[in-house]
């Protein structure tokens, strides 16, 4: 990867962190807001209750991401980025293009994704490598 393909994703990961950011410190904003709010009868607590439940759901998710994007700083700031955490090769900048924070090329990440899919009982015959 060139020193201006990397320039350009740091770039793009600064900017998914600040809009990150701005979006949970909004969900808090609206989530502390609702407890203002007057409650007038057991409709308004059922929409307050799930509006609240979407923002802490969409916060958690939010936050997340934040440390995908963090972590994928960091690997930068430290000189590995754009290599697999798992076996090590370069991850082709076409992938990082499409997700600057992957930490995994295609083929370790299709591995990950084929074991998070199987049955926890296919462990016991999976042969080891």
């Amino acid at each position: 990867m060139t020193k201006k393909q990397l320039r350009s994703l740091t770039e793009r990961l600064l900017e998914a962190k600040s809009q990150l950011v701005r979006r949970i410190q909004r969900n808090r904003h609206d989530f502390s807001d609702s407890a203002n709010w007057p409650v007038r009868d057991s409709g308004d607590r059922i929409l307050e209750c799930t509006k609240n439940n979407y923002l802490q759901g969409e916060s958690s998710l939010l936050c997340l991401n934040l440390r995908l994007i963090e972590d994928a700083l960091e690997r930068i700031t430290l000189g590995t980025y754009g290599r697999c955490s798992e076996c090590g090769k370069p991850i082709e900048y076409k992938r990082l293009s499409a997700v600057p924070w992957a930490r995994l090329c295609v083929n370790c990440q299709g591995r990950e994704e084929m074991r998070d899919l199987s049955p926890p009982w296919t462990a016991a015959f999976r042969p080891s490598i």
